[in-house]
């Protein structure tokens, strides 16, 4: 008979991305900005050889990420937004990265769309063979 009792990890195996579902379940309640124990002290969670468990921002930069993003969600209407956009019309930038020491040649790759609104969303898209030669 298999435990009933799920471990930590386990938890949310049903949930395709728990960040994204958690952030969609809080957009009627109030802006939400999700920190990781891990992003707040890195050194304080290690591996078994003794390195931080990810890679994270320094310090500094960690911060500037969070004061704007909760200053852009906190705003009745978007703070910035683009200049000179025709009403109806959708722009979509994309963005191609080398990853310079990845073996196989791949690149990331990612997308971002904007309505003349001001809304906009990013689309991300996992690391591949992007580049179509050297």
């Amino acid at each position: 008979m298999a435990s009933l009792i799920k471990t930590e990890e386990a938890i949310f195996e049903d949930v395709a991305d728990f960040h994204r579902r958690i952030k969609a379940e809080f957009l009627t309640i109030a802006p939400t900005q999700l920190v990781r124990e891990t992003t707040l002290a890195p050194d304080a969670y290690r591996n078994k050889a003794g390195y931080p468990l990810r890679k994270t921002q320094d310090a500094a930069t960690v911060a500037w990420n969070l004061a704007t993003g909760l200053y852009y969600k906190t705003q009745p209407k978007p703070p910035w937004r683009l200049a000179n956009v025709r009403p109806g019309v959708c722009y979509i930038g994309m963005v191609y990265k080398s990853l310079p020491h990845d073996p196989d040649g791949h690149a990331c790759c990612a997308a971002q769309m904007f309505l003349n609104e001001g809304d906009g969303c990013r689309i991300p898209r996992p690391n591949g063979p992007w580049k179509t030669g050297d």
